[in-house]
């Protein structure tokens, strides 16, 4: 008989267990003031990762389903299908419909082991104050890191960066190492399997230093990268909430038309993977793990990032309550989904068991996320409101987290201000790496658009199948625009055409397959497409409007990524 397949609930304890709501996933700069629910995450976390690979709830077997060492997860698929990792597929959805849904109970199955180890862990402690400590246990979830949204003195969480953290153990106040900083891996973890320069480093790192085996995480250039794009990330996923109604534009990459100058939820994801982990070129000589798709799941960070996906998942979910999964194609397929294979609403989600026979799929993560025991502190009070009044207020907290508060000249304001954007295409496995293409505006760095592949000769039958499939992002220009020309008299086309004719410039990080640095002529799939467009905001409790864009062909005359209209869409 074979071993029980591993079943994904979401945590089974907490307040929701006792006929009161679901406990918050917490923002992650509010959850560590909360020091009995940080000391047990910290402590939580450590022993998923010294737990042995062979464990499917350990950390690097829980990471490794993302990608890396591509083993099977869980038995999960057909047990005649080759399993050796010359030939295993992996689960990626990548570029796919269910890209969004298939996350969410991969982040619960985390979240599910951390909640665990938590409730183990707090046998070990005594004292008047005991009970605080269980139900602090009980109702640990998975936090998240919004990383769009800025606040006063900080952009990177300072509890991501440090290599070491003050905690209160079972005997009193202790400084242990920090799980978040980095995994360490063990042999078991096939880590020397890695494509290079992963293999030959122990641990995770973020901006490495360099490619040689003695890098390390460089702090800096990781805090540098989120502060020169936070405002740029934080219009992408306003844009994305606020202008995108329907599955096929908001859940992935893969290009779409007319995608209403917004990125889709996962182009978003893209660039925070890169800024997170970094990228051999503009800020730094190598390739972090969370740059890396195949290996990303292996870094502490990579769970505040797709955490904050989720709840960026519900968010939306709520502004479009009746828009779900529709079908679409697995690009290239995966070891459990044929190549070409179309989802839908109730394909198997795998890895991810809810039975001992079948799996969890789109249609039943509709409803709020009480389904795995959590919710998020933006919906506390609202799940039993009217769905239109949920609506009404969540989109006050949208706008007041996410809303661009850059400012706009009083001459520029009513019919006549006009946004711009550059629309941007390539394709994604062009280059046999990950890389990002960066915009300036003369010296000012305004903002990327991601490829976030595997690395080199990867084992993914999704991306190998799927070699000229065309992805597409935006970067808005107005903010930088504003800032750099204060005395710019309008944003009509007689005023701004001319500055990104003169002004635009292009250039990509990332490397190729032999290591050595990409430049911008490499990638010969780039479309670049200027367009402005009316965009007017509304009252704090509505989204906004935008006009139809208007193109710009041909004004990137010499410059890389020019296109004419007639070539746009081929």
């Amino acid at each position: 008989m074979s071993a029980p397949h591993p079943i994904v609930t979401g945590p089974t304890n907490g307040d929701f267990f006792l006929d009161k709501p679901a406990p918050n996933r917490l923002e992650f700069r509010e959850f560590v003031k909360d020091r009995r629910q940080f000391s047990l995450y910290v402590q939580a976390l450590q022993r998923m990762q010294d737990h042995e690979f062979s464990n499917d709830f350990s950390f690097a077997a829980i990471g490794g389903i993302h990608g890396y060492p591509f083993v099977r997860w869980g038995d999960s698929g057909s047990p005649s299908a080759p399993t050796d990792k010359d030939h295993f597929g992996g689960y990626c959805t990548h570029g796919s419909v269910v890209f969004p849904t298939w996350h969410r109970p991969y982040v619960a199955l985390f979240e599910q082991e951390l909640n665990r180890q938590a409730n183990e862990v707090v046998t070990q402690y005594h004292g008047p104050d005991v009970e605080e400590w269980k139900k602090a246990a009980r109702n640990l979830r998975s936090p998240f890191w919004d990383w769009a949204h800025i606040t006063a003195g900080d952009t990177v969480p300072v509890e991501i960066t440090l290599t070491e953290v003050d905690i209160i153990g079972p005997n009193g106040p202790m400084k242990v190492r920090n799980p978040v900083y980095s995994y360490k891996f063990k042999p078991e973890d096939l880590y020397t399997t890695f494509p290079f320069p992963f293999y030959q480093w122990t641990e995770t790192l973020r901006h490495p230093t360099s490619s040689a085996r003695d890098a390390k995480t460089d702090v800096k250039a990781f805090t540098r990268t989120i502060a020169d794009n936070i405002s740029q990330i934080r219009t992408k996923v306003y844009r994305c909430l606020s202008l995108l109604h329907d599955w096929p534009h908001f859940s992935n990459h893969t290009t779409v038309p007319e995608p209403n100058m917004a990125d889709s939820l996962e182009t978003i994801h893209d660039t925070m993977h890169y800024e997170i982990g970094g990228l051999q070129g503009t800020y730094g000589p190598a390739t972090g793990h969370v740059g890396d798709p195949s290996v990303a799941g292996l870094d502490a960070v990579f769970w505040l990032h797709h955490t904050n996906v989720d709840r960026l998942l519900e968010l939306w979910k709520t502004l479009n309550p009746e828009v779900w999964v529709t079908p679409g194609e697995q690009p290239g397929g995966t070891y459990t989904v044929p190549i070409d294979g179309t989802l839908d609403v109730n394909s198997d989600l795998t890895p991810f068991w809810n039975t001992q026979s079948s799996y969890w799929k789109s249609s039943e993560l509709h409803r709020d996320p009480s389904i795995f025991n959590y919710s998020y502190p933006d919906y506390n009070g609202l799940y039993t409101l009217p769905t239109e009044e949920r609506r009404r207020i969540i989109i006050e907290r949208i706008n007041k987290l996410y809303r661009p508060q850059y400012a706009i000249p009083p001459h520029h304001r009513g019919s006549e201000y006009r946004e711009w954007s550059l629309h941007i295409k390539f394709r994604k496995y062009e280059l046999g790496a990950p890389f990002t293409v960066l915009v300036y505006l003369g010296e000012a760095y305004v903002g990327t658009v991601t490829a976030f592949v595997p690395s080199r000769e990867t084992k993914c039958e999704n991306c190998r199948r799927n070699a000229g499939a065309e992805i597409e992002g935006f970067v808005h220009l107005s903010e930088v625009l504003l800032k750099e020309h204060p005395d710019l008299p309008s944003t009509g086309d007689a005023d701004v055409l001319p500055i990104l004719k003169k002004d635009l410039k292009f250039e990509i990080a990332g490397s190729k397959p032999d290591g050595t640095p990409l430049d911008i002529a490499d990638l010969t799939s780039l479309k670049i497409a200027p367009a402005c467009y009316s965009y007017k905001e509304g009252a704090d409790d509505e989204l906004p409007t935008i006009g139809e864009p208007e193109y710009h062909w041909g004004i990137l005359h010499g410059k890389p990524g020019n296109t004419p209209a007639e070539k746009w869409a081929v």
